[in-house]
């Protein structure tokens, strides 16, 4: 059973899609200062937020029992041009339970409980409720779930716990006030700077620099404001996560019972299918298995864990179709491929859209001096994902000759069984600039995000696959299989009766 997990990557922010550099801390005079004084005098700043939120004992009670949280999300990224930012959205809830160090954190769709992530014991675990199935957890990734669910007395209980690492960093003025800035090692060994405010000893923000797929260096910040009392603790009532400037969530604490937590909570259901371990886009180099469709024409199934790429041999090189997910995504393709030909150059990588999980792969490309044709919208983009700093993680260097070319409506490459037809079928609620590619000896088309199979039965279309059907029927394409992305190959009459009952279902609205 495949898990959509383009959906839940999007619900927790593009936090999911980014690895942070690793930190040694300086324990020698070399380093400028004394490690010992500093670590004593940053171990007192925090000892003084303990005092201003409370005390430990108040601030401990927040370890045990629930607390309930709301949470507004942009989906950054996912706007239909590169330029925009995703508007934070309705707020969604999660719940967070926690006993003897064990967290289980519960997001809700509504009202109903669309996922379980369980933190704290041998191996970190998702439960995902729709679909009765549960799957591993990378510690990567779950940074990002855990970091939402935390109340700003739980980092600085974390802080306290972990201070053999802070060290103090200075007094430093931000926006008017001024700060007494420590710096510590994370529990994944990300260095991380948090900022108390002198005045009132209250945890302000905490930041540090991740290595981002698109954007290269970036800050992520979370700041914490409107602290009132919460049982005798003093606790930040909303938290704003900030990615490279722009926010990126916006949580709200609702309330905390000092409730006793059910052990069931943190086991396995048993009856839930087991999937593959849940983990961020491609961290890790894959082995990718090509599936040949004709002479000269190829497909490469999950080439990124839930993302299909096409690629096609022509007579001097290789076209490929789709830059999905992630840097080492895009290296497991290029390194198949090139197994497979050794003595053809991949010319032209084509993302089929901007948006971030299916442009993960484009700094990857370029360090390989391949190439990115795109539409004329996204060459922007394209080319500043190859040229921004990067000296973090393990893509470093800025490429200052990043190649990007362009085409607009439609572009044709081969012959015969080969014969490929890139076509802008923008704009589309999805994207304001979409590609597809069509193969008319196979009468196939590949496509993303406009149309999506992971089901055995089809929905009636929604929005972005009706849009797209207007745009075949003006094309005149002549098509029997739809090859997407996402999911398995679909037939022209399930595709036709999948619109037939979108249409007819947007009449009656």
């Amino acid at each position: 059973m495949n898990i959509n997990k383009k959906s839940i990557l999007s619900g927790i922010s593009i936090l999911a899609m980014t690895l942070s550099a690793p930190h040694a801390m300086a324990q020698d005079s070399s380093a400028g200062y004394s490690s010992f004084a500093e670590q004593a005098k940053a171990q007192k700043i925090i000892d003084l937020a303990i005092a201003a939120m409370g005390g430990k004992e108040a601030m401990n009670m927040l370890q045990n029992g629930k607390i309930t949280t709301s949470t507004r999300a942009a989906r950054i990224g996912q706007a239909p041009t590169p330029e925009a930012n995703g508007d934070l959205g309705n707020p969604s809830k999660t719940i967070a339970l926690r006993t003897n160090g064990l967290v289980a954190i519960e997001r809700f769709n509504g009202e109903n409980l669309g996922s379980r992530y369980v933190h704290g014991g041998l191996v970190d675990w998702i439960y995902f409720v729709g679909n009765n199935s549960v799957a591993d957890v990378e510690p990567v990734l779950a940074a990002g779930i855990i970091a939402q669910a935390n109340t700003s007395a739980h980092v600085v209980l974390a802080m306290s716990n972990a201070s053999q690492s802070a060290r103090y960093v200075g007094s430093i003025n931000k926006d008017g006030k001024i700060y007494d800035a420590v710096s510590f090692v994370d529990d994944l060994g990300r260095l991380q700077t948090a900022y108390f405010d002198q005045f009132s000893g209250l945890l302000h923000s905490v930041e540090g620099l991740a290595a981002h797929a698109q954007w290269g260096d970036i800050a992520i910040t979370r700041t914490y404001a409107d602290y009132k009392n919460v049982g005798g603790a003093m606790i930040a009532h909303t938290v704003t996560a900030t990615q490279a400037d722009t926010v990126a969530s916006v949580t709200s604490f609702e309330s905390f019972e000092a409730v006793d937590v059910d052990a069931a909570i943190f086991e396995k259901p048993k009856d839930a299918t087991v999937n593959d371990p849940f983990t961020a886009p491609s961290i890790t180099p894959r082995d990718l298995t090509i599936e040949t469709l004709a002479e000269g024409l190829y497909f490469i199934p999950n080439a990124s864990q839930g993302y299909n790429i096409l690629f096609a041999n022509h007579k001097d090189d290789i076209l490929l179709v789709e830059t999905p997910q992630s840097i080492q995504a895009a290296r497991d393709i290029i390194r198949t491929i090139k197994a497979k030909f050794p003595d053809k150059t991949i010319k032209y990588a084509v993302p089929t859209h901007h948006h971030f999980d299916h442009s993960g792969g484009l700094y990857g490309f370029h360090e390989a001096g391949i190439t990115v044709l795109t539409t004329p919208g996204n060459v922007k983009f394209a080319r500043e994902v190859g040229t921004t700093a990067r000296n973090i993680g393990d893509s470093k260097g800025a490429i200052t000759d990043a190649k990007v070319e362009s085409f607009d409506g439609v572009k044709k490459f081969g012959k015969g069984a080969n014969e490929v037809h890139l076509i802008n079928v923008g704009p589309n609620p999805h994207a304001e600039e979409i590609v597809i590619a069509y193969m008319p000896a196979q009468k196939t088309v590949f496509m993303a995000d406009v149309f999506s199979r992971r089901a055995e039965t089809l929905p009636p279309a929604n929005a972005n696959q009706l849009a797209f059907a207007d745009k075949l029927e003006e094309l005149k394409l002549d098509i029997e299989t739809f090859l997407p992305v996402h999911g398995t190959k679909t037939t022209a009459a399930e595709f036709w009766d999948s619109v037939k009952r979108g249409r007819e279902a947007a009449a009656d609205q």
